[in-house]
């Protein structure tokens, strides 16, 4: 008689989670349990196969985007495209790239694709992915940074910013779509739309900065303008197949202990969600305007916007990110149905085959990294001060 294979099947291993779990939150140490007794490590949710529009991913760990601050004339150097190599053979399924420039002029270390000359670099960031790791998909992050936004009203209390026209917004969306189109060009497989944080297309969602009495201000339809009429230029360049992200602000309060008063909230946040929906967006990437969280150093503090998460009602994919690092978390998560994916950026800073790891029980169940910010902060080209001093 053959022997029974020492394989745990996936229904085996959930089962297993249901168990332990007992109708609660799952404890670290239980995870570490689990996660040892199981042989086949492929079996958990977070390596099984997803999809973000026609693209098709081998998992649902995404390298999340970072300033990589190894660009230069708007092109990357080797610096840069080790990062890259390093990332795809690291196991995750999809790198987002750090924030292109969409509208001129852009800083002098970030990617450019504000201009045709600039598709050449963006092809060797693609081609340098691909090398190393085929099944490894790569999409660019797109982005307007300035000193301008849809009204007077500066994210800070003090200062104010420059009201752009009509006409100046409009230019806007055009280079917004020109740039997904060069993205195509250069066999990216998607762009995401960079919503987050204080940067412009963040400032046109918040009620908080979007005091517009015109088509682009007022409603949430109104704020959300922006982001459709981007996608539907962009959809006339690149076609219905092209999947196009976007990086929202889930809270635009600049504490981490408190909800933003008169901007996008805990509360609020599904009817930003939908309106985006409708522009025709492949998939919704939850962040936050707050500065990276520190000292993320107990389960109850990781994965800090899955709240957000659980009051979406989407029928395309959520991927959640800031504070993921743990992967029996991130399998809990994933079984509640409303996150399909996770972002994760500063662990793959300082462990860049931290998936792989995961993937082959070699390593802890949760990452080295400490949450410092020192990889934000330090000169030169994006690194962990942790392991390079």
């Amino acid at each position: 008689m053959r022997e029974k294979s020492g394989k745990t099947t996936r229904r085996t291993f959930l089962k297993q989670i249901a168990t332990t779990a007992v109708g609660a939150t799952i404890g670290a140490t239980d995870w570490k349990h689990i996660y040892a007794q199981v042989q086949d490590r492929s079996q958990l949710r977070v390596f099984s196969e997803g999809r973000i529009g026609s693209l098709r991913l081998v998992n649902r760990l995404i390298r999340a985007a970072i300033l990589e601050r190894a660009a230069s004339d708007g092109g990357p150097t080797d610096a840069y495209l080790r990062m890259y190599e390093s990332q795809a053979a690291g196991g995750v399924g999809l790198i987002m790239t750090g924030a292109m420039a969409a509208v001129p002029p852009g800083m002098s270390t970030q990617i450019h694709a504000y201009d045709d000359r600039h598709i050449p670099g963006l092809q060797k960031i693609v081609a340098s992915v691909r090398a190393t790791n085929k099944k490894c998909k790569v999409i660019g992050q797109v982005i307007c940074l300035g000193d301008f936004g849809p009204s007077g009203v500066s994210w800070s209390k003090k200062g104010s910013v420059r009201a752009l026209s009509v006409e100046e917004v409009e230019a806007i969306i055009r280079q917004f779509a020109e740039s997904i189109g060069r993205l195509k060009d250069a066999s990216f497989d998607g762009a995401e739309l960079n919503g987050h944080y204080v940067y412009v297309l963040s400032s046109f969602l918040s009620p908080h900065t979007n005091k517009r009495n015109d088509k682009y201000g007022g409603t949430v339809e109104n704020r959300a303008r922006i982001v459709q009429e981007i996608v539907e230029k962009a959809r006339k360049k690149v076609g219905p197949d092209f999947p196009i992200l976007i990086k929202l602000n889930c809270d635009d309060s600049f504490s981490p202990d408190a909800a933003s008063e008169d901007g996008t909230n805990l509360e609020n946040f599904h009817l930003l969600a939908a309106e985006i929906e409708k522009a025709g967006i492949d998939a919704i990437e939850l962040s936050g305007n707050t500065l990276l969280r520190t000292e993320i150093d107990s389960l109850d503090k990781e994965s800090y916007f899955s709240k957000y998460a659980e009051t979406l009602d989407l029928d395309i994919p959520v991927i959640l990110t800031g504070g993921n690092r743990t992967i029996g978390h991130l399998e809990e998560i994933l079984g509640k149905g409303k996150v399909k994916f996770f972002g994760l950026a500063r662990p793959l800073i300082r462990e860049p085959h931290l998936v792989s790891q995961w993937l082959e029980g070699t390593g802890s169940p949760t990452a080295k990294c400490i949450s410092c910010n020192g990889c934000l902060t330090a000169e030169g080209p994006l690194r962990c001060i942790q392991e390079t001093g």
